[in-house]
C-alpha cells in the first residue's frame, strides 16, 4: 500500500482475531493509548464494519469523523452491506461524517440516505487520504453545495515544545 509505506508506526498489537471472511481486526498500543483497527478494501471486510466503527467511537470524547480506505470499483451489493454497517454504528453519533481514500462517497452516500430516517444530514467524502494524528477541516459547501472544500492538517510537536 503506497499510503502506508511512508508510515512508520511502533507499538504494539493486541487482540488480533482472524474473521473467517479474512479481514483481520486488532488493537495497536503504545504508552500514550491504543487505537482499535480493522481493514476495509474489499467486500470481504464488510461483516466487521459495525463494530470496527463502534470501537472508533469509543477511542474519542466527541465529535469526530468516520475515516475508512474504502473499496476500488465496488458493485451494489458491497456498497449497500457496507451502508448498513456503517449506518447502525453511526446512527446513535453527530455529527455523521464520513471521509473515504476510495471513489465511493457518491454511491455510499445514497445507500447510506436509505438507512438512516429521511432529512438525516451526514457528510459522505472521497479521495482523502487520512494518517494517524491528521486533522480535517471541513468548510461550508461551495456552488450549490456540490463542492465541500477540505483542508488535512499533521500537527508535528517537539519533545522540547514545554520550552
Amino acid at each position: 500500500d503506497d499510503v502506508l509505506s511512508a508510515i512508520a508506526v511502533r507499538g504494539e498489537i493486541s487482540n488480533l482475531k482472524k474473521h473467517s471472511s479474512g479481514h483481520i481486526y486488532f488493537t495497536l498500543k503504545d504508552e500514550g493509548g491504543e487505537i482499535a483497527a480493522v481493514s476495509f478494501r474489499a467486500a470481504s471486510d464488510i461483516p466487521g464494519l459495525r463494530q470496527a466503527i463502534e470501537r472508533q467511537y469509543g477511542v474519542y470524547d466527541g465529535e469526530c469523523a468516520v475515516y475508512l480506505e474504502g473499496i476500488r470499483s465496488p458493485d451494489f451489493a458491497a456498497v449497500k452491506a457496507a451502508a448498513r454497517q456503517i449506518a447502525a454504528a453511526m446512527a446513535p453519533h453527530e455529527p455523521k461524517v464520513l471521509i473515504l481514500k476510495e471513489d465511493m462517497a457518491k454511491a455510499l452516500g445514497q445507500a447510506l440516505s436509505r438507512e438512516w430516517p429521511s432529512g438525516t444530514a451526514f457528510l459522505c467524502l472521497d479521495g482523502i487520504t487520512l494518517s494517524y494524528g491528521d486533522t480535517v477541516d471541513i468548510g461550508a459547501p461551495l456552488g450549490d453545495g456540490r463542492v465541500v472544500p477540505v483542508i488535512v492538517k499533521t500537527f508535528a510537536f517537539s519533545q522540547d515544545s514545554g520550552r
